[in-house]
């Protein structure tokens, strides 16, 4: 599930980081960068290390999506209004019901 087309579609996917420092650590998408769209590159928060007012940019080919976005949460996140603690819960929601 890896292959992923980089629209609106891609905000709010769950994924982990394959490479550098936070590797194994789970993230949300949070944007796409338009300037570099063609090249893959997309925000990615967690809530805690990486706040929704400083997202990393990450290249896709150093992630790997588990769960596409969708729903009422992808539509706070393009809208703005999704908070820390938000992004928090819906990884550690995803995370519990992983296992």
């Amino acid at each position: 599930m890896t292959d992923i087309i980089l629209n609106e579609n891609a905000v709010g996917s769950i994924v982990y980081s394959k490479a550098g420092r936070d590797k194994k650590r789970c993230f949300v998408i949070v944007g796409i960068d338009e300037n570099a769209a063609h090249d893959g590159f997309v925000y990615v928060c967690d809530g805690r290390l990486r706040k929704i007012e400083n997202p990393k940019k990450k290249n896709l080919r150093h992630l790997e999506i588990v769960k596409t976005g969708g729903g009422v949460f992808t539509e706070k996140i393009i809208n703005g209004k999704v908070a820390d603690c938000e992004l928090q819960n819906y990884i550690a929601a995803f995370e519990s019901e992983k296992r």
